[in-house]
């Protein structure tokens, strides 16, 4: 993947938006979203334990099972590293209540110059999956992207037998694009996937 060609370093980059780290980076009706930080190693290697099953069939084999100490710690200081150099974010979306660890939503392959696109994937608790929960934590997410990170697209793929995926993208607003045969290897094979992408109508060449 090519470096981004601005390396602007985020946080900085955030708090001049407007939204601090010492909080939530955003809120919603129902949510926090916080970007990736390593106090979230330990919630999401449950968040994923938890959900095996449900992940298997988009998930990469090793987040779905136990792993030894550190793996989570080095995945979450991974995550951190990225989002300091500009190519990707991850949000993590809590109840504010509990604290609870609901849903993620990982931002990849953040490229500006001609570009100007990343791509998004997410993934909600098996238990809260029909509240909106992740509609409202995806609107959240592509509004600021859209106006405090200032891309033009966003793209999103999954497995056409994903329909909850294909009505949530639909509802968002994402175009279909087309089908990539043999797009990821997952769960011991190659799998087909939908290609779908969101422009910002509103984008700043600055």
């Amino acid at each position: 993947m090519a470096e981004p060609e601005s390396g602007f370093p985020l946080f900085a980059h955030y708090r001049g938006a407007g939204l601090g780290m010492d909080g939530p980076l955003i809120s919603t009706e129902r949510l926090h979203l916080n970007l990736a930080h390593s106090s979230m190693a330990d919630a999401s290697s449950q968040f994923h334990v938890r959900n095996a099953d449900h992940f298997r069939i988009g998930s990469p084999d090793n987040l779905l099972v136990q792993q030894p100490d550190g793996f989570w710690s080095d995945r979450l200081a991974q995550l951190v590293h990225i989002q300091a150099c500009g190519a990707g974010l991850s949000f993590y979306g809590t109840d504010p209540i509990t604290g609870d660890l609901l849903l993620e939503i990982h931002v990849s392959n953040i490229v500006r110059g001609v570009f100007q696109a990343c791509h998004i994937g997410y993934k909600i608790d098996q238990g809260f999956e029909g509240k909106g929960l992740m509609f409202e934590a995806m609107t959240a997410v592509i509004d600021y992207l859209f106006d405090h990170v200032n891309l033009h697209r966003i793209m999103a793929n999954y497995q056409p037998s994903n329909q909850r995926s294909s009505r949530l993208l639909q509802r968002l607003g994402f175009t279909e694009e087309g089908l990539a045969k043999d797009y990821l290897f997952l769960n011991g094979q190659w799998r087909d996937h939908v290609l779908t992408a969101l422009t910002n109508p509103n984008w700043q060449n600055n």
